[in-house]
């Protein structure tokens, strides 16, 4: 269960510093392509960081998330919450 936690901790915090390497909005696909994170997980993550106000999503063709803020002033509590209550919505799910 520990290694689990783990983990959903350690792909919150690949994706964060994902689109903080990038400039405007990047996909779900070119998120997918790049990095080692399940397609669900990724979308429940991302569905709690827009909730949190971590990143916004843009629609469209150049559509997709970015951070809503300078990714240096992100707080790693506020990640740290969204990845927590990914895990439990996993969990329960």
């Amino acid at each position: 269960m520990i290694n689990l936690w783990l983990t959903n901790y350690k792909l919150t915090f690949a994706y964060i510093a994902y689109l903080a390497t990038h400039e405007g909005y990047v996909s779900l696909k070119e998120v997918l392509e790049d990095e080692d994170i399940s397609r669900k997980y990724l979308e429940q993550v991302t569905s709690l960081l827009v909730k949190d106000n971590l990143i916004e999503s843009g629609r469209g063709k150049d559509g997709g998330y970015k951070h809503t803020a300078d990714p240096t002033k992100i707080s790693l509590g506020g990640i740290l919450r969204a990845a927590e209550e990914s895990r439990s919505t996993r969990i329960c799910t």
